[in-house]
């Protein structure tokens, strides 16, 4: 692999296309969606019809397992892949995708409620995340929440810190390499992903930031934060926990 860690801001708007894509379906266990569905129907504290903004969906797992409990789900993902792929998936579910940066988030909602799972809320510096939690804040109804997944808060990324990684997967393999920059909390990889013998090289970043500073950007962009959690069941954030979840709620 390269040395070279010099990753583009915007470099999530051309990674996600097949490879990358396939990657992430290979690696969610199966029924994983539809236990985080069932957590985040206890979080937004909504029952159906109620309407529901999944963003970064994907190829929609959480849009089909929130829309099969009937919710009115809308599924909003930067990759035309993703979105080609959640449209076949869906088996005539009501749900609507649609292809947007989150930089330019069309004209959708209200919501009664949202959720962004995955580790997309760390790809984006502190003026582009204030700018989408503020749009995203105008899309829900007064009152509703936002339930926010994140792999990537500093108590979680340091305490079990490793540079280099493998995984195997059915299909192939991915190792990454990272560097972090204090100077900017970036943790910049690049990595090599073997998918059906063929390889395929990924460069990506995300921004580290501690738990209070993910709550206070949430804040100053006019949400209330309810709760910083380490799983969908309430489970209490600490040092080491593998994932934050944050609850928020629109005023």
């Amino acid at each position: 692999m390269t040395d070279d860690f010099n990753v583009p801001d915007n470099w999530y708007e051309d990674f996600f296309h097949e490879p990358a894509n396939r990657f992430w379906e290979a690696v969610v266990p199966p029924g994983a969606a539809d236990e985080d569905a069932q957590g985040l129907i206890r979080a937004l504290q909504l029952d159906p019809p109620a309407a529901i903004l999944d963003i970064a969906c994907g190829a929609g797992r959480h849009s089909r397992a929130l829309a099969r409990h009937g919710f009115d789900v809308t599924g909003i993902d930067i990759s035309a892949d993703a979105i080609a792929r959640a449209r076949e998936l869906s088996n005539g579910l009501p749900i609507a995708f649609v292809e947007s940066n989150l930089l330019s988030l069309p004209a959708v909602g209200p919501f009664d409620g949202a959720c962004w799972m995955g580790n997309g809320f760390a790809y984006f510096d502190t003026g582009d995340t204030l700018a989408i939690l503020g749009a995203l804040r105008r899309t829900m109804k007064s009152g509703s929440k936002l339930v926010v997944e994140s792999y990537s808060s500093a108590e979680s990324v340091f305490a079990g810190w490793r540079q280099d990684q493998k995984h195997d997967f059915p299909g192939g393999t991915y190792e990454a390499q990272s560097r972090y920059d204090p100077r900017t909390a970036r943790l910049a990889s690049h990595a090599l992903l073997t998918l059906d013998g063929k390889q395929h090289r990924l460069r990506y970043a995300h921004i580290i930031r501690t738990a209070a500073e993910t709550a206070q950007l949430f804040e100053s962009a006019g949400w209330t934060v309810a709760a910083l959690d380490a799983g969908l069941g309430g489970e209490p954030y600490m040092i080491g926990s593998p994932r934050l979840v944050v609850t928020a709620i629109a005023q």
